[in-house]
């Protein structure tokens, strides 16, 4: 039912993530559902995990090295939604 490149166990439990997160973000409690902003950085957080394992996997395929996986995608770099998520969109996981 999902795609190949993300079926594999990780791929699957970013997908349920994003599951609940709609649960969450649908809760007929509005004080219980998440701001666009906690959103927007849980979604890149998944983004970020779901692409590592991605590179990963080619990796594991091309037998580059992580350092050449790590140049032949993004910067590196990490932004400010690397810090801790909210308690509030941390309980929807």
């Amino acid at each position: 039912m999902f795609d190949k490149e993300i079926s594999s166990e990780d791929g699957v439990g970013v997908l349920e993530e994003v599951g609940r997160l709609a649960v969450k973000c649908t809760s007929e409690l509005v004080h219980e559902r998440p701001t666009m902003k906690q959103v927007a950085e849980y979604l890149e957080i998944l983004w970020r995990r779901l692409k590592k394992h991605l590179a990963e996997g080619a990796r594991a395929a091309t037998g580059c090295t992580e350092a050449e996986a790590e140049a032949a995608s993004a910067d590196g770099k990490g932004t400010e939604l690397d810090g801790p998520l909210s308690t509030d969109i941390r309980d929807c996981t």
